[in-house]
């Protein structure tokens, strides 16, 4: 599991990176600032949200396997809500700077690319399968 989630890891890391370098690139060339800025705010608190959930799956797995007993949680689903309450109060107190429909897509970025990373890996897993003759 753990490869699979360093795997999933990085491939957000990555997109998510290229993504704010194009949101990058869009505010500092076009007109439409407030948006790109909106965008830009959004894709930067959904990967840090997405890094933290895999640091709390690490995190219980190593403290289940070491204890044997489930870990009590921490409140990470609350840092991951004021995340993103934070970033679009920002959004709803400046709207003349930081677009609240960008930082709406924005903010749905990394779980999109999950779940797009989750679908080509069955594709590949379930083609890779198929040709050993194995279930």
């Amino acid at each position: 599991m753990s490869d699979d989630l360093s795997r999933r890891a990085r491939a957000v890391a990555s997109g998510s990176l290229l993504l704010m370098a194009v949101w990058l690139l869009g505010w500092s060339l076009t007109s439409w600032k407030p948006l790109f800025l909106g965008l830009l705010a959004g894709t930067a608190a959904s990967f840090v949200n997405a890094m933290q959930m895999a640091w709390r799956i690490r995190w219980f797995f190593r403290r289940w396997n070491a204890t044997g007993r489930k870990p009590v949680s921490a409140g990470g689903m609350a840092f991951r809500f004021a995340m993103a309450a934070l970033v679009a109060l920002v959004a709803v107190k400046w709207p003349q700077h930081v677009d609240l429909v960008g930082v709406l897509v924005g903010l749905v970025t990394a779980p999109v690319m999950i779940l797009i990373h989750g679908l080509i890996s069955l594709k590949r897993d379930a083609s890779h399968n198929n040709g050993s003759g194995k279930g």
